[in-house]
């Protein structure tokens, strides 16, 4: 009786060992899912940081671009009001003279030397 009792008991040592054993190989692969879903989190939140601060550099480039193409528009309307008429006031206004070329009309802006 008492050697079955010591095999019952050797049985249950290597039986405890085995599931410990299988306890701390689980645990293991649980902190290695949970690191790589905190990876996985960090680096959404790296992504989603990045594609905000592209839309704001992208908002930031069209808002100040603005007032540089605004500036042409005063050019477009000028070009227009003296391809109607070269000898309107717009040329005296932008520093021009009205001059005959080629039985037309041009309003010719001189440009500085210096």
């Amino acid at each position: 009786m008492r050697g079955l009792s010591v095999e019952l008991t050797r049985k249950t040592d290597r039986a405890a060992e085995a599931q410990m054993d299988g306890v701390s190989k689980l645990h293991a692969a649980a902190q290695r899912l949970q690191s790589a879903q905190e990876a996985h989190e960090q680096g959404k939140w790296r992504r989603m940081g990045v594609i905000a601060l592209i839309g704001a550099l992208c908002g930031a480039v069209g808002f100040f671009a603005r007032e540089p193409a605004s500036k042409f528009d005063h050019f477009w309307e000028a070009r227009n009001a003296l391809k109607l008429d070269a000898t309107d006031a717009d040329c005296k206004t932008l520093g021009g003279e009205t001059m005959p070329s080629n039985d037309r009309l041009a309003c010719v802006i001189w440009q500085d030397a210096s």
